[in-house]
């Protein structure tokens, strides 16, 4: 009798752990599997994501914000200055669908101009600068990337940086990159500027 009580005091942590381990490893896969799932979850896309699943977008997201694009990369953009069009906007916002979309076709920017929007070939916009004789384009939907973008183009001076976006001021320009979508680009000399607004339509005055 006492060899059985010992061999039972001797075992039952080993039974608890083996018990409780069971409870914990068993969790993790449920939760493993439930991560894992995410790439069979459907995923309805707005305009200029192609992913079908949530695994994919998040992924796809992911790339798109970790580095700009250079629009020599987005095959032949159209090019606009003067108006306000509709870009992204949302189906339930009749206010920026009254818009009509960019009304030209326009692949080269426009002259004399230093500031324009851009419509690119996946269907997004941004707002262009010419400066020190080159272009430069901040698209509305890529802002990790595109904060980092500006601050590279106006090295020359300090750009505020802040939790609602960035803004970086110049003697040329002024070019506001926010964290929610919005982008501005002020033309000093010639006060004119372009702009992506927060429902996704797009300004240039």
């Amino acid at each position: 009798m006492k060899k059985i009580k010992k061999l039972l005091s001797n075992n039952l942590k080993t039974i608890t752990a083996f018990i409780i381990g069971g409870i914990i490893f068993g969790g993790t896969t449920a939760v493993v599997a439930a991560v894992i799932a995410a790439n069979q979850v459907t995923y309805t896309p707005p305009s200029g994501v192609s992913a079908n699943n949530v695994q994919t977008a998040i992924d796809e997201l992911y790339t798109r914000s970790s580095k700009w694009v250079n629009p020599n990369d987005m095959g032949t953009p159209q090019y606009y200055a003067f108006g306000r069009y509709k870009g992204w906007c949302s189906s339930t916002d009749t206010d920026c669908n009254s818009y009509a979309d960019f009304p030209t076709t326009a692949t080269t920017p426009p002259s004399g101009l230093n500031v324009y929007a851009a419509k690119y070939a996946d269907g997004q916009y941004g707002v262009c600068i010419k400066r020190n004789g080159k272009e430069h384009c901040f698209r509305g939907t890529n802002y990790i990337a595109e904060a980092k973008h500006v601050q590279e183009v106006f090295s020359d001076i300090s750009c505020k940086v802040g939790s609602s976006g960035v803004i970086c001021y110049a003697s040329d320009f002024i070019c506001d990159v926010g964290s929610d979508g919005f982008v501005l680009c002020h033309d000093r000399g010639a006060g004119s500027d372009c702009r992506v607004n927060l429902d996704g339509s797009v300004r240039c005055s």
